[in-house]
């Protein structure tokens, strides 16, 4: 997983076998951390089957 932050958004990606996604917050001003695990939330639903 990648994180960056400038002025106006944090951003939040990462692209394995199978999926690619960025993940966008706004304000910046959204702690880093926080960011992350709803990042890691967010890409382990992608990658829960569908039944």
């Amino acid at each position: 997983m990648v994180i960056v932050s400038d002025s106006s958004t944090t951003r939040c990606a990462w692209a394995d076998d199978n999926t690619a996604a960025v993940v966008s917050f706004s304000p910046a001003t959204v702690n880093l951390d926080l960011a992350a695990k709803e990042t890691r939330r967010i890409h382990q639903a992608m990658r829960t089957p569908v039944i």
